[in-house]
């Protein structure tokens, strides 16, 4: 088997005792399901201990999560040291799992083990469907683990599509449990469970030299390779007059409109491009001098003369026309890691506003606030200051407001909502209220309307390769519906894709099988 590179990333990196609802960054930990005993998790001395009730298995999944984003390939391993089963039920669970989403129906597989019935690996191919169980072959159902036996030692790992579990006795020696090939979307979440069969008896579990290795430094998200074709669409305000404006099967992403709406600007392999906004002819080239990596964060000045954008974690401009990239954002102590990810730019061209990453220990994406700098380059301002992210901020076309999505209000995480606050970041008001994942907000021209991008219930961060929903409500939060679903996410509509007159916006899908 292909060896992972070694870029360990363990528990007891951290602080050796964190009180029980917190977990070494960038850990978090989480009910899933509706049990009727709230689930906790607890780290102190290298120790994970957790409770949980509900179960991995059926058409949905209950347990108490412990889990971290992973971006492409992986690898987690612990120990199971003891459970405590009061409820003396065969199928409760100490597990590793890996998952799409945090639904309780997420595709997915887990690896997990039982206090009577032995080690387990198990699968769900399609959301909301039947959980399948492997075995290791027709004749041998026990495995490494002898049942009953602790501690013993799990592992999980992602390789492209494969996914594999496997046993040990000793850490040392390993069995595989299980292998299953499923198409997941590169951004999942891995971790750990406990979970007791039952909705009101909780199970105990005690896990301890946990490791996760990944094929990325810090395991967060990188720009995806897609095989599927990019529609770039035009679509009216009302819903009608969809418009494919252009189709490639290379993955183009986040198109802006220019304000002479003559052209759609969108990067595709580390570049800017534009394309006449009727279709009329092939992709050009925006020249970006020596700078490259151009990602899916560049928004237009209001006079349409320059393009600004991110590129290899800072802010750059350039004329409509191309030329050398200018550098707007500033150098940053190394320690902070800091990356700038623009949104915005101010009705009066002045002030461009954008997410700031700041890295906490290991976890490069600890936080993420909102963050304004004069375009004319010059000092940070810095918006929010808050432990969970915020993203997506852009001015409404008066200057009064910036709008954007966080999970200030989220009772899981990753449950982003659309809010909007003053340009100095007081006075903040939450604009969506549902079970949706709700992100980029995009104000129109004349301040009349709002397009955002809503995921399915359980998504973190808004990755590729979804079912989504664009949306459209009034800029106070009224009036919210609708407009068309398809699959998207990433690339969707990032940045503020608004024609001029404000009657249609832009945006990318990507089409799945005969679409």
């Amino acid at each position: 088997m292909k060896r992972l590179p070694a870029l360990a990333l363990l528990f007891s990196t951290a602080l050796s005792a964190l009180a029980q609802e917190s977990l070494p960054a960038p850990w978090k930990h989480q009910d899933i399901g509706a049990g009727e005993v709230p689930g906790t998790a607890a780290y102190a001395a290298g120790v994970l201990t957790m409770q949980g009730t509900m179960d991995i298995w059926g058409l949905a999944d209950g347990c108490h999560l412990a889990w971290r984003p992973l971006h492409g390939d992986g690898e987690l391993v612990a120990r199971v040291t003891a459970m405590e089963n009061p409820g003396g039920v065969a199928h409760a669970k100490a597990s590793l799992c890996l998952r799409e989403s945090l639904d309780p129906g997420s595709r997915g597989v887990t690896m997990c083990v039982t206090p009577t019935d032995g080690t387990q690996f198990l699968y769900r191919e399609t959301k909301d469907e039947k959980t399948v169980r492997i075995f290791p072959d027709a004749d041998a159902q026990k495995g490494a683990v002898p049942k009953g036996q602790f501690p013993c030692w799990l592992k999980i790992v992602r390789q492209g599509n494969e996914f594999s579990g496997y046993e040990s006795a000793d850490g040392e020696k390993w069995e595989l449990s299980g292998k299953i090939t499923l198409p997941l979307a590169a951004d999942t979440v891995i971790g750990l469970a406990a979970s007791s069969h039952k909705k009101d008896i909780v199970t105990k579990a005690v896990f301890d030299h946990v490791k996760f290795s990944s094929s990325s430094p810090d395991g967060a998200s990188k720009p995806v390779k897609r095989n599927r074709p990019s529609q770039l669409t035009t679509l009216g305000i009302d819903g009608t007059g969809q418009r494919v404006v252009y189709q490639t099967n290379e993955a183009i992403e986040a198109p802006n409109w220019s304000p002479d709406g003559k052209w759609l600007v969108f990067n595709s392999k580390g570049a800017l491009w534009r394309i006449a906004a009727d279709g009329s002819g092939p992709p050009e080239q925006i020249p970006t001098g020596d700078i490259k990596g151009a990602n899916n964060d560049h928004v237009l000045s209001p006079d349409g003369k320059t393009i600004y954008f991110s590129a290899k974690g800072h802010i750059y401009g350039v004329p409509f026309e191309g030329g050398q990239a200018r550098r707007i954002s500033n150098e940053q102590p190394p320690e902070r890691k800091f990356q700038y990810f623009l949104h915005g730019v101010s009705p009066d061209g002045k002030t461009l506003v954008y997410a700031g990453v700041e890295a906490a220990g290991d976890d490069a994406w600890a936080r993420i606030n909102l963050f304004a700098i004069p375009a004319a380059g010059g000092p940070d301002i810095r918006l929010t200051d808050t432990s969970v992210p915020n993203d997506g901020p852009e001015y409404s076309p008066d200057g009064n407001w910036i709008y954007f999505n966080s999970e200030l209000n989220a009772k899981v995480p990753g449950h982003a909502q659309c809010y909007r606050m003053k340009p100095d970041g007081t006075g903040i008001e939450q604009l969506t209220h549902d079970e949706r994942v709700n992100w980029f907000p995009h104000i129109s021209p004349d301040g009349k309307w709002i397009v955002y991008i809503s995921f399915p219930p359980g998504t973190v961060k808004h990755p590729p390769d979804r079912e989504v929903i664009l949306r459209r409500m009034r800029p106070d939060g009224s009036e919210q519906s609708d407009l068309m679903a398809f699959n998207g996410g990433q690339g969707t509509i990032n940045v503020n894709s608004w024609s001029p007159d404000s009657k249609h916006f832009a945006f990318v899908r990507y089409v799945k099988g005969a679409e």
